[in-house]
């Protein structure tokens, strides 16, 4: 074995080295390791074609197919590597995202909701409020779960001793609406208690709003395409 094969061997050998130091989970991912596999095979043909060829060349013959290999060789090994540093980049990406926005794996045994897009291009869900029935709308925007005065009444709500003290920004401006504590909302597989909610002044709101009061006490939600997944906690 020559010299300039072993150079290239601890070459490529120094290269996963710093390749498996600035990310270990490159040699953990089966893709990776069937790449590297492959990219080991391209180097190999570069090894065998560059020896052919020096010997081509030192009895005078032609080493134009020789070359070919090496060419093959090198482009073939350059596109994996890079493939392979910046999937590895890219997947780590994926999953530092994930994380940050609520969005890692639930593990098993997680309680999830999938919601469709309705046809007015939002989501609805059919909730539970202390016990009863209500179809709600996600609007990410609210900052609380807001209900319209006649839902509450009909929640058994005492309407009556409402205190509008909370003022509220909406399309139509600014309003107020009184401060109440839910029992129980559940959504599918998800219950939780001793929510804060805000109730409407009579004709003030016409759909019930499932709000930041409610998404915030998940584990997280994320929007897939037309599908919205609530992972409970």
């Amino acid at each position: 074995m020559n010299g300039g094969r072993i150079f290239l061997m601890i070459a490529v050998a120094l290269g996963l080295f710093w390749l498996a130091r600035r990310d270990p989970g490159v040699l953990s991912n089966p893709d990776n390791i069937a790449r590297l596999v492959v990219l080991l095979g391209f180097l190999s043909l570069f090894v065998f074609a560059w020896g052919r060829n020096r010997r081509s060349r030192g009895e005078g013959g032609r080493s134009g197919a020789f070359m070919a290999l090496v060419w093959v060789g090198i482009f073939g090994a350059l596109m994996l590597g890079y493939n392979l540093v910046t999937g590895s980049r890219a997947a780590r990406d994926a999953a530092e995202f994930a994380r940050v926005s609520g969005m890692e794996d639930p593990g098993a045994g997680a309680r999830q909701l999938t919601l469709a897009r309705g046809r007015d291009g939002h989501f609805h869900v059919e909730a539970q409020v202390n016990g009863m029935p209500l179809r709600m709308m996600v609007d990410t925007g609210a900052s609380s779960i807001a209900l319209p005065y006649e839902d509450a009444e009909a929640l058994g709500i005492s309407t009556g001793r409402l205190a509008y003290i909370v003022e509220v920004r909406t399309a139509n401006g600014v309003t107020r609406a009184a401060p109440v504590i839910l029992d129980s909302l559940t959504l599918g597989p998800i219950t939780m208690r001793d929510l804060r909610a805000t109730v409407a002044q009579p004709g003030a709101l016409e759909t019930p709003l499932l709000g930041q009061g409610a998404l915030n006490r998940l584990q997280g939600y994320h929007v897939q395409g037309d599908r919205m997944i609530l992972t409970g906690r």
